[in-house]
């Protein structure tokens, strides 16, 4: 087995470098949210962005029975003790600007920026019966529970309501219909592409944002950065 995963390495470096893994398909109805996560940090990671390797969902699965000990069976109660499990037990907290602090990041230290907070709980929540719904906001990310409480990844787990939403990020009520949760990869992607971006690997940054832009064709920021990538 050394012998063999030897010679793989040498062919690597005789041919200049092996490539990374192709593209997941996020699309199959049968796989949960934090499969796809998983997934999506197996390419980043195989493709030069080391910080989205990791073993998301062993760890998922680690938390979701630790989490289920102790868990109400009530829906609303079970939303608000999730709130408290990540937030407090944990220790779950944003770091702002991080887009190198992915779920695998996270998971190994309990920090990372919204996207990739709100993308674990919105993956640990399916594995626990609760269902979260996603709020897009300009350069934001919020979760809304199915007690209808949204969840501020900011500020460990505060409810906050739409309007507040409105009046400080200038959104209209139309923008604020929740989204599935799988609207959270295009927001993961995003963040890996700008990993790969910072690390020269352009090609595989703009395939990124052009999955982003797939799964939701209103991700602004992709759109962006695709915009600036041709214009370099």
């Amino acid at each position: 087995m050394r012998l063999w995963g030897f010679a793989i390495v040498l062919g690597c470096i005789l041919l200049g470098g092996c490539q990374g893994r192709p593209f997941p398909n996020l699309d199959q109805s049968d796989q949960d949210l934090g499969h796809q996560i998983q997934q999506l940090g197996d390419w980043a990671g195989s493709n030069g962005a080391p910080h989205w390797n990791g073993s998301v969902e062993p760890k998922l699965a680690l938390l979701a029975l630790r989490f289920q000990l102790y868990a109400p069976t009530d829906s609303v109660k079970l939303d608000l003790a999730l709130r408290h499990f990540v937030f407090d037990t944990l220790g779950w907290k944003v770091l702002e600007g991080d887009s190198t602090a992915s779920p695998a990041v996270v998971l190994a230290g309990g920090a990372g920026d919204c996207a990739s907070l709100a993308a674990l709980i919105a993956a640990l929540g399916e594995r626990v019966h609760v269902r979260y719904r996603v709020l897009e906001l300009p350069g934001h990310v919020v979760l809304k529970g199915p007690s209808g409480i949204n969840l501020e990844t900011r500020h460990a787990g505060l409810a906050r309501s739409d309007s507040f939403y409105q009046t400080h990020f200038a959104v209209s009520v139309a923008s604020l219909v929740p989204k599935p949760p799988e609207f959270l990869l295009a927001d993961l992607l995003v963040n890996a592409g700008a990993d790969l971006a910072s690390r020269g690997h352009w090609e595989e940054a703009e395939t990124a944002w052009t999955q982003a832009l797939r799964l939701n064709p209103n991700q602004a920021e992709a759109r962006r950065n695709q915009i600036r990538l041709h214009q370099q």
